[in-house]
């Protein structure tokens, strides 16, 4: 049955990304505790090859199988599209709780900015 859009096989891409994912978070935390920086820089090697592995697959579905018809790039647009907006609107919240708590504190924080408890550095 011929249809426009690409049925995609299975991959070791995405478990193996979310596993270097995570040891690169592990590694982070060894490097902030144990001063280790051998096992950060292997894990960030290790996830960028994997990334380069990835979207070479990807390149090859593309050029050389022919996978990606108009609606798969339609497809592809579309996410990357919709990626962009749900991070703006991210930030749109994350700075929108920052520039509504800071001008008019609550009683919750403690009717001041900075909220109660949190110590500040002199940045002069």
């Amino acid at each position: 049955v011929y249809h426009s859009y690409h049925m995609v096989e299975n991959s070791p891409w995405p478990i193996i990304s979310s596993f270097g994912a995570f040891t690169f978070m592990v590694s982070i935390v060894c490097m902030l505790h144990l001063n280790n920086f051998f096992f950060l820089f292997f894990s960030f090697f290790l996830l960028i090859l994997n990334f380069y592995l990835w979207w070479r697959d990807v390149i090859r579905e593309s050029l050389m199988e022919g996978m990606h018809t108009f609606i798969v790039k339609q497809g592809l647009k579309m996410g990357m599209i919709l990626f962009i907006i749900s991070e703006i609107f991210f930030f749109i919240s994350l700075f929108w709780a920052y520039f509504h708590s800071m001008p008019s504190p609550s009683i919750e924080i403690g009717m001041m900015w900075p909220p109660k408890g949190i110590i500040f550095f002199n940045p002069y």
